[in-house]
């Protein structure tokens, strides 16, 4: 499984939104699209600019699993637009999303 880190910065009305996320994609999307319209979906932003960080091979094997796993999101990209089912941890709103996202005043 190709997983994708990115780095977003979105415009909102009342600051810049950033924050960084971990991305699977399961269809032939560039990834670049696709980082783009989930930045878009979890700021509610139509202004974002992201940068891929870094692209990784994911294999998951049984072996032992700690508690901290629950807190390693991991979001799967949805052509169908409802990423809100698809993640596979935290919420779909992104303040858990594989990274911290944080608001800046403008």
């Amino acid at each position: 499984m190709d997983v994708y880190t990115y780095r977003y910065s979105c415009q909102r009305w009342y600051s810049t939104v950033t924050g960084t996320r971990n991305l699977y994609l399961e269809q032939d999307i560039v990834p670049e699209v696709a980082a783009k319209n989930d930045a878009k979906h979890i700021t509610g932003s139509s202004d974002c600019d992201v940068q891929l960080i870094q692209r990784f091979k994911m294999v998951v094997t049984d072996v032992e699993t700690f508690p901290a796993m629950a807190c390693q999101p991991l979001f799967r990209y949805n052509t169908e637009g409802d990423q809100s089912a698809s993640s596979t941890g935290g919420n779909s709103k992104g303040n858990n999303s594989g990274g911290r996202g944080t608001v800046h005043s403008s």
